[in-house]
C-alpha cells in the first residue's frame, strides 16, 4: 500500500468511526440537565428582578441572553471530555471544514435562506391581515434612519435618506445586516448550535432522521422556557408561547438540521441561526408599514413564519436531501466506502450516508 492509499484509508477510518452507532442516552440526560439548568441560571437575575422584560436595561438581557446561549456549548463540551468521552471529539461536533466546497455551499444557503423564507412569511401575514406592507415607501425603514440619526445627533442629514429610492434603503439595510449583524449573530448562535445540531443531534441519529429531528427540536424549543415565560417572542407568560415556540423550532430547526446533516458539519448549522436571528427584525422593517408592530402572529416565529420552512422542508424531502447524510470530513462517495468498510449493513443504523 503507498502513502496515498494509506492516507486515505486512514481519512475513511476516521469518518467511519466518528458518529455513534447507539444513542448515549447517559450522555444525553447529562447534557440537557446541564443546558436547562444554565439556561434558568443565566436568566435568573430577570426572574428576581420582576419577572417583566419591559423594565430590563437593553445591554443588560443582551448580556444574560448571551450567557444562556453557550449553554448548550458548556453541556456538550462537558459530555464529549467527561462522560461519553468518544476517539474522534471534533467530528463528532462537526468541526470540521472538509470538504470545503461543500461547506462553503451550505454556508451560502444558510446565509440566503432565512430572509427569503422571512420575506414569504410576510406575504403570507399581510394576506391574512396580520400586518400592512409599504413596498412602496417603507415608511418602517425610514422611520428607523430617522430616529437612528436623531440619536447620533444627525437630524439634520435626515433629508438624504428621505430623497433616497426605497430599493437603495432596502440594499442599504440588507448589506449592512450581512456585513455587521449576521457575523456578530453567528458567534452568539454559535454557542447553541455545537450543542443543539453540534452534539445531540448526531447523538441521536441512530432512532432514525426525524425522530432525531424531532426530539432535538422540541428540547430546544422547550430549553427557551426562562425567556418565553417571561414574554419574549410572543407577549405570552403562559404555556400557549411554548407551544408556539414549539411549532417555530419544528419548523426552522428541520431547515437547521438538514444543513447539518447534508453538510455533516456545525458551521452552517450556525450560520443559518445566526441569519435568521439577524434578519428576524431587518425583513419586518424593509417591508412593513411604518405603523405596523412585532408580534406573535406578524415575525417569524409565529405560525405564518413556520409555513415557508415547512414548504421548503418538504421540497427537500421530495428531492431525497435528507437521505444524503455524508460522513464527518468525507464526501459522499468516501462516506459509502467507508460505511461498507466498517461492516453497516444500512445507512439508518449509523447515521451515514444514502445516495
Amino acid at each position: 500500500m503507498n502513502a496515498t492509499d494509506e492516507r486515505m484509508r486512514r481519512r475513511l477510518e476516521r469518518g467511519a468511526d466518528a458518529l455513534p452507532t447507539k444513542v448515549p442516552w447517559g450522555a444525553v440526560t447529562v447534557f440537557i440537565a446541564i443546558a436547562f439548568v444554565g439556561a434558568w441560571l443565566a436568566c435568573l437575575p430577570l426572574w428576581l428582578g420582576g419577572a417583566s422584560l419591559d423594565v430590563v436595561d437593553p445591554v443588560t438581557f443582551q448580556l444574560l441572553l448571551l450567557g444562556m446561549m453557550y449553554t448548550p456549548t458548556i453541556a456538550a463540551l462537558v459530555v464529549v471530555f467527561l462522560v461519553q468521552r468518544p476517539a474522534r471529539k471534533a467530528r463528532y461536533l462537526g468541526l470540521v471544514f472538509r470538504p470545503s466546497g461543500r461547506t462553503i455551499l451550505f454556508i451560502a444557503i444558510g446565509i440566503v435562506a432565512p430572509p427569503v423564507l422571512f420575506a414569504l412569511s410576510m406575504l403570507l401575514a399581510a394576506a391574512l391581515g396580520y400586518v400592512t406592507l409599504d413596498l412602496a415607501n417603507v415608511s418602517a425603514l425610514r422611520e428607523l434612519f430617522a430616529q437612528n440619526l436623531a440619536a447620533a445627533g444627525a437630524s439634520d442629514q435626515a433629508g438624504t435618506f428621505d430623497a433616497m429610492p426605497p430599493a437603495v434603503l432596502v440594499l442599504i439595510t440588507i448589506l449592512q445586516t450581512l456585513v455587521f449583524a449576521v457575523p456578530m449573530a453567528t458567534i452568539a448562535a454559535f454557542g447553541e448550535e455545537l450543542g443543539w445540531r453540534g452534539w445531540l443531534l448526531p447523538s441521536l441519529r441512530p432512532l432514525g432522521t426525524w425522530p432525531a429531528i424531532a426530539i432535538s427540536c422540541v428540547v430546544w424549543a422547550l430549553w427557551h422556557a426562562p425567556i418565553i415565560l417571561l414574554g419574549y417572542n410572543f407577549n405570552d407568560r403562559g404555556p400557549l408561547g411554548l407551544v408556539m415556540m414549539i411549532g417555530f423550532c419544528l419548523a426552522g430547526g428541520s431547515f437547521i438540521s438538514w444543513l447539518r446533516l447534508r453538510s455533516a458539519t456545525v458551521y452552517p448549522a450556525a450560520v443559518a441561526h445566526g441569519s435568521l436571528n439577524a434578519f428576524a427584525a431587518t425583513i419586518f422593517i424593509c417591508m412593513a408599514d411604518a405603523g405596523s408592530t412585532m408580534d406573535g402572529l406578524t415575525t417569524i416565529v409565529g405560525w405564518t413564519g413556520w409555513v415557508p420552512f415547512l414548504l421548503l422542508v418538504g421540497v427537500l424531502v421530495l428531492l431525497g436531501q435528507f437521505a444524503r447524510q455524508p460522513l464527518p470530513g468525507l464526501t459522499l462517495a468516501e462516506s459509502v466506502i467507508a460505511s461498507q468498510r466498517a461492516g453497516e449493513a444500512t445507512p439508518a443504523t449509523s447515521g451515514a450516508v444514502s445516495h
